[in-house]
């Protein structure tokens, strides 16, 4: 795929490990504090590395590069691993396969905490929320954290079967009725609750907005998200207060739809319905 080269430079600068204060000697400083945090993120530890970006004054959490780092610190710890989700896009057939279906897979036998792709947005936000305002790399940062959001509350909510309830690849049993298929306490039945679905919805909207300010982007990816937009209109919304229940019925319309599907084949579930207007 022609935009992995990018990516990874991209996000290598966005998140590599090269340090933007200089460590002092004292080891209580905030620049020994913050070294501490970016070695333990490095290792993968993201509860400890937070704890210690989080516990940093407030004149070092304005800074841009370290909302930049604390955002690939919550993305970590929402799910992602930056190598192995490039490799496997990178690898991926989008034109043939399902792509929420793709989004999903790519967290399978793997603990997620999707609300820390949450705090990553909103974390980048401060920075600002106009990618015209952002760099190339924060809005290509921007667009793979939209789809680790999606793919994360995917397995989380639609696929827990499989061993310690990490999924087993394909979607569980999904809800009888798709135009009710809201998970309350009452009906645990549903996929998602009004929240996680906003939380979907707007994870596609980063990625549809972000993917068109990144140069020399892959077709396979902008032709997923043209056909998205061109079923869901309201599904390019990056903040979750614009969503709205016609918004929410149509998603949940669109990944129900089955990856055989003859007119959107993106879902994660089992319709075949031509008719976008039924709940199949």
């Amino acid at each position: 795929m022609k935009i992995l080269s990018f990516i990874m430079i991209s996000l290598l600068a966005l998140t590599g490990c090269s340090n933007i204060f200089s460590p002092l000697s004292n080891k209580e400083s905030p620049e020994a504090v913050y070294e501490d945090g970016r070695k333990a993120m490095n290792d993968q530890n993201y509860d400890v590395a937070i704890a210690k970006f989080e516990s940093l004054p407030a004149s070092y959490q304005d800074r841009t590069e370290f909302k930049e780092t604390l955002a690939s610190a919550y993305a970590g710890k929402c799910g992602l691993n930056f190598v192995e989700f490039l490799l496997s896009l990178g690898s991926a057939d989008l034109s043939s396969s399902s792509f929420f279906k793709f989004l999903m897979n790519a967290f399978t036998d793997r603990a997620v905490s999707p609300d820390f792709c949450r705090k990553a947005q909103l974390k980048m936000e401060e920075i600002s929320t106009d990618p015209a305002l952002r760099t190339s790399s924060q809005n290509l940062f921007m667009a793979i954290l939209g789809m680790v959001k999606v793919g994360t509350y995917l397995r989380s909510d639609a696929d827990r079967d499989g061993s310690n309830g990490m999924g087993d690849g394909d979607a569980d049993i999904p809800p009888v009725n798709l135009c009710d298929d809201t998970e309350t306490a009452s009906d645990p039945d549903g996929w998602f609750s009004d929240d996680e679905i906003d939380e979907i919805v707007t994870g596609t909207g980063l990625l549809i907005e972000n993917i068109a300010s990144v140069p020399d982007a892959s077709s396979d990816i902008t032709d997923v998200t043209d056909n998205i937009g061109g079923v869901c209109s309201g599904c390019a919304k990056t903040q979750k207060a614009d969503v709205n229940a016609g918004d929410r019925l149509n998603f949940r319309k669109l990944l129900r739809t089955s990856p055989s599907h003859p007119i959107t084949p993106l879902g994660v579930g089992d319709c075949n319905n031509m008719d976008p207007n039924t709940c199949c």
